[in-house]
């Protein structure tokens, strides 16, 4: 009986031994590839569309923030992230737009990359586009996806896009806040909003008390035109501008 009790110790001693081998190893593995990913606050947050048209008209450069999020541990020093530029990209760097230090700094889980865009002729008339993903630096692996092992399929935390231009295009919040406040896009309806109220940077949502003075001011704005004008405003459709 004895000896059944010793053997039956020694087995759980080494189960307990190799337990903590498999962990060790497991962590050991987990630190030695670190890894970094686009961090998205939104379903839809892998992409933004940038226009320096309803900003003001003496801007010639602006910063957009790539936010990157790592797996792993906070390091006590800067490292160094791969932004890779894709080939579909009809934006060039050093013309268009320039990076300002690909690092995550020391301490940081979560840190934001300068993406610097500049402003020129060209954007007048065209749109331009930077494609971006995330290769494999000296400190860094590719960090996981919203699709599993698939690193190119919509949605990958691993991939991130800026369209830019200086044309007045249907901004981002449109579709999803703006539309109940100011109904259809149109060009000229967003114009005439942006010189009623003032506000030239829509990359956000006002406050819902500030687009429901807005709509007031808007609609106040319209039939001031109609009557100074004797019809009513018309957008490149030729419909009416109207709010709901």
């Amino acid at each position: 009986m004895k000896n059944n009790k010793q053997i039956g110790y020694l087995g759980l001693l080494m189960l307990l031994i190799w337990a903590g081998s498999c962990k060790k190893s497991s962590e050991l593995t987990y630190k030695e590839l670190p890894m970094v990913y686009f961090y998205k606050y939104g379903a839809d947050a892998d992409s933004i569309h940038y226009t320096f048209a309803n900003k003001d008209i003496t801007r010639t450069e602006d910063t957009l923030y790539l936010h990157l999020r790592i797996m792993g541990d906070a390091a006590d020093r800067d490292r160094t992230v791969n932004l890779i530029l894709a080939d579909s990209s009809t934006a060039v760097e050093g013309e268009d737009f320039d990076f300002g230090p690909l690092l995550i700094h020391a301490g940081k889980f979560d840190d934001s990359i300068p993406v610097y865009l500049h402003k020129n002729a060209k954007l007048d008339t065209t749109s331009v586009s930077i494609h971006l993903g995330i290769g494999t630096s000296d400190d860094f692996a590719p960090g996981y996806t919203d699709n599993g092992l698939n690193l190119s399929a919509e949605g990958s935390r691993l991939q991130y896009s800026i369209l830019m231009s200086n044309q007045l295009d249907n901004p981002d919040i449109w579709d999803r806040s703006l539309v109940r406040y100011f109904g259809s896009y149109s060009r000229v309806k967003f114009q005439f909003i942006i010189s009623v109220s003032g506000i030239t940077d829509w990359t956000s949502s006002p406050y819902p008390a500030t687009l429901t003075f807005i709509v007031q001011q808007t609609k106040a704005a319209l039939l001031q035109y109609k009557q100074e004008y004797g019809k009513p405003l018309l957008d490149e459709y030729n419909q009416e501008v109207t709010l709901p």
